[in-house]
């Protein structure tokens, strides 16, 4: 009878205890889960709400003094720019992010880069065109042989070109007229916030070993004929390393800029100053957003490099204007 009553007080203590362990481990996944590192985590995958727009709409240019196809040279031509940071492969693969982690496993995005998604912060079609063979969207350009953070060896790279914050897009009955020199309606804050949500859905599903279609889609097309298990490897490793790149820099934002308005010369500063060389103290928050400027002779210009013509060296020092 004593041995019963001691085996029912040692079971009901055991039970006793790992309920309290229980407990404990509950406490502290709550805590770990809403605790700022977390929350932090999932704030960056998720992607910030776009406004719809009418992605069909029919581009039409104006007669504005500038012929078909410098006006698709303006829209399209680099300039040494990879202000979108990834190779241009993973661009043209990343889908766009989930609106809800927990679709995340299971859902397939249309392309990031796609009219349906992209055109959402306000950027505009693009055409098929020999200066735009990918039919990238306004202002965005390819540029070769670049070395980007984290990736290995040298890879085509894309960003922004003056097209992207100077053509305007203005949009009736069902046609968008395209207005060179115009000031542009983009968001960077949004196109960053989402951007950012992205490539970071895409880096977890390369971690989830069963529900990673999200990632083995991006690597199937990144890869195409040179896929192998080594390099899907190595994919992963490259994806890992730039989304912490990425999320080591600085992007304090005091003043929300919005649509049509960009702290411009602060966004290039921080870049030149604090971000290249990694002397983060001499970031400085965003604060001062002013719209894009409209440059609304810029269809009567002669043309860059007519220009650059133009300067003259005189006596060993340039002359303006050319005598």
């Amino acid at each position: 009878m004593m041995t019963t009553v001691a085996e029912a007080t040692r079971r009901q203590r055991v039970k006793r205890l790992l309920q309290f362990f229980l407990l404990l481990g509950l406490v502290a996944a709550v805590l770990f889960l809403t605790g700022p590192r977390v929350g932090a985590i999932v704030q960056a995958l998720t992607p910030p709400v776009l406004p719809e727009v009418d992605s069909h709409a029919t581009p039409q240019r104006l007669d504005q003094n500038w012929s078909l196809s410098d006006s698709q040279r303006f829209h399209s031509i680099t300039q040494g720019t990879t202000t979108i940071p990834i190779p241009l492969s993973w661009l043209l693969a990343l889908e766009a992010p989930q609106r809800s982690l927990f679709a995340l496993p299971f859902a397939e995005s249309d392309r990031f880069i796609g009219d349906d998604y992209f055109l959402r912060l306000s950027f505009m079609k693009g055409e098929v065109n020999p200066d735009n063979p990918l039919g990238l969207p306004v202002g965005v350009a390819v540029t070769r042989s670049q070395n980007l953070p984290g990736i290995s060896g040298v890879v085509d790279g894309a960003g922004f070109t003056c097209a992207a914050c100077h053509t305007s897009p203005l949009t009736y009955g069902g046609v968008q007229y395209i207005i060179d020199g115009g000031p542009a309606a983009i968001d960077l804050g949004l196109f960053t916030a989402a951007f950012g949500a992205a490539l970071g859905q895409t880096a977890v599903s390369g971690k989830l070993p069963i529900f990673n279609g999200r990632f083995d889609r991006f690597a199937t097309n990144v890869l195409g004929d040179a896929y192998s298990d080594h390099r899907r490897i190595q994919l992963r490793s490259e994806l890992d390393t730039l989304v912490a790149t990425l999320a080591g820099n600085p992007s304090d934002v005091n003043v929300v800029e919005g649509f049509a308005r960009l702290d411009a010369l602060n966004r290039i500063g921080n870049q030149v100053f604090a971000i290249d060389n990694h002397r983060f103290d001499n970031y400085v928050p965003i604060n001062a957003p002013v719209n894009y400027p409209h440059i609304w002779t810029s269809s009567w210009f002669a043309g860059c490099s007519t220009t650059a013509r133009s300067f003259v060296m005189r006596e060993k020092r340039w002359v303006w204007p050319p005598r």
